[in-house]
């Protein structure tokens, strides 16, 4: 994964979050919406559904209308009879408003028909009303003269001229009921909704866009710290390998020179091919150790066994390393203290601290070692004497590869792949590792367990 892949990922997860994220509040809103509308249309259909013809007689002998709210009096054969109720509409105007709900009743059917939402309002003089049409009782509707004559003409013989009395020919009708609804406040309300929704959608949609990137740019950060750390890693043990391997066949070149040499002539070259081998040997063995530590899981079926034992034996197998340098190696060892982590492990981080302490204590230096129990933990700490670590160098001795001084750490054999592997098999069994050093004075490791209960 290179750097171009990196920013193609983090700019998919900046576009999902965003595109999900921004739909749910798109979601979220629209439903609040909705409902505020369904709420206020409902109650006035609830007011469509439950009043009746009675109700609105009594409401027209009565002249008791509440606020917003009018009657279009008129026949089923279209002939107007009054308008009544809250409002300032004379007959041409509810002429107009009438022939609106007859058209609005037929687009309602078209679009039941076409799965569409029907309008539940008519607009008229910038106003939304909400309508109903209810039967009213039948009426006798007269009929004008131009229809008495020509039925008259029909039944001529069979009628007497005297009878042609229009009331004698009487054709019933049916009052329709208009009942309307003042729906303005309502509909700027539902208006005003949807316009502060849209928005608060527009600005969540424009805010969620810069917190999903920084969000995104999170995510990301550790597998781009990941990534770099990795290259980091390669170019790391690149160069350390090509050190010993240049240094072996720089003298095997050399040995080539002469193929009548002897051995013993040739031990000088030999020896530096052999040291070269080591060095190799042992770096992979520990790049070896530090790959299965990190990809194994911790193991949790492992025994107690007594720490302060295994911190007695591995302090007397290093003596001799002290002696060689004239290190005065001292311990101070809490006895009865028992850990259940793999014992081989812990032991191999004790060796890794001593060894190190060693190396950097100097001829003729000193080293001390204190192993004590603290209430349910146990800290191994591992002092010494020395020039000691920088303090803006200090964060990153635990690193793969990091060295605080190249020339000293050649002189050492060392690669800087001790600590590292100590820091992983301690944070592995639960525990936390640490360093401090003052310059010139001393530099402190120290590492803490849980005790196992007994």
């Amino acid at each position: 994964m290179n750097d171009h892949n990196i920013k193609k990922l983090r700019n998919k997860i900046w576009l999902s979050l965003w595109v999900s994220f921004f739909a749910i509040t798109v979601f979220a809103l629209t439903t609040v919406y909705l409902s505020q509308a369904t709420f206020h249309r409902q109650n006035f259909q609830n007011a469509r559904r439950n009043i009746g013809r009675l109700e609105v007689e009594e409401m027209l002998d009565g002249d008791v209308f509440q606020p917003g709210v009018f009657v279009i009096e008129s026949t089923l054969s279209g002939q107007l009879i009054s308008i009544q109720g809250d409002t300032t509409f004379d007959l041409d105007q509810a002429n107009e408003i009438r022939d609106l709900t007859r058209a609005q009743a037929s687009s309602r059917i078209r679009d039941r028909f076409l799965w569409r939402v029907p309008t539940p309002f008519i607009t008229f003089d910038e106003t939304y009303w909400f309508f109903t049409a209810i039967d009213g009782h039948e009426i006798d509707r007269m009929i004008n003269q131009e229809v008495i004559d020509e039925v008259m003409d029909e039944v001529v013989n069979e009628v007497d001229a005297d009878d042609r009395n229009p009331l004698n020919f009487p054709i019933y009708d049916r009052v329709i009921y208009h009942l309307f609804w003042d729906a303005t406040f309502v509909q700027h309300a539902i208006e005003e909704t949807r316009f502060n929704f849209a928005v608060a959608g527009v600005i969540a949609f424009a805010l969620l866009g810069g917190v999903f990137y920084v969000v995104a740019n999170l995510v990301v950060k550790p597998i781009e710290f990941a990534f770099e750390r990795q290259k980091q890693f390669i170019a790391d043990a690149s160069h350390e390998l090509k050190t010993p391997l240049t240094m072996i066949n720089n003298n095997l070149s050399v040995l080539r020179l002469d193929e009548e040499a002897t051995i013993a002539s040739q031990k000088q070259w030999l020896d530096n091919v052999q040291f070269g081998f080591d060095r190799m040997r042992h770096l992979t063995t520990d790049l070896l150790t530090l790959a299965k530590l990190e990809s194994q899981p911790r193991q949790d079926n492992v025994l107690a066994f007594d720490f302060s034992q295994a911190s007695h034996w591995v302090v007397h197998s290093m003596k001799s390393l002290a002696d060689v340098k004239d290190i005065d190696l001292s311990h101070e060892i809490q006895p009865d203290v028992y850990v259940k982590q793999d014992a081989e492990k812990i032991m191999q981080v004790m060796t890794i601290l001593i060894d190190n302490a060693i190396k950097y204590a100097g001829v003729g230096g000193w080293v001390d070692l204190q192993v004590k129990r603290k209430r349910h933990f146990v800290t191994y700490t591992i002092a010494n004497g020395g020039s000691g670590i920088p303090s803006e160098k200090l964060p990153y001795i635990f690193e793969r590869f990091y060295t605080v001084d190249e020339a000293r750490n050649s002189e050492h054999k060392s690669y800087g792949l001790g600590l590292a592997i100590a820091k992983v098999i301690i944070e592995q069994a639960g525990g936390t590792i640490e360093a401090n050093s003052t310059l010139n004075e001393r530099t402190t490791l120290c590492f803490s367990l849980k005790v196992a209960e007994s």
